[in-house]
């Protein structure tokens, strides 16, 4: 199992992770979510996500309503945590 938390520890999660499917991606809108030349992602399976604490701290972006892409944040501190 993988913990992870948001920058201000307001959002604990666990989950585990799916060996050998970490990525970056350098698509307009990760660059732009991130600020940087790329994203790195890392795949988790979704069955198995828990959170600790603060899930309801939990915000969604849509960028693009109906094609599925849906970008998750810290509502405090605003951390991307999952996409």
């Amino acid at each position: 199992m993988i913990n992870g938390s948001c920058l201000c520890g307001a959002i604990e999660y666990e989950v585990e992770e799916i060996p050998g499917k970490i990525y970056n991606c350098h698509c307009s809108q990760c660059r732009k979510s991130h600020g940087a030349a790329f994203a790195t992602q890392v795949f988790a399976r979704g069955a198995t996500l828990r959170f600790i604490k603060g899930e309801e701290l939990l915000k969604e972006y849509r960028q693009v309503p109906g094609h599925g892409v849906i970008r998750a944040f810290c509502s405090k501190c605003g951390s991307r945590l999952m996409n």
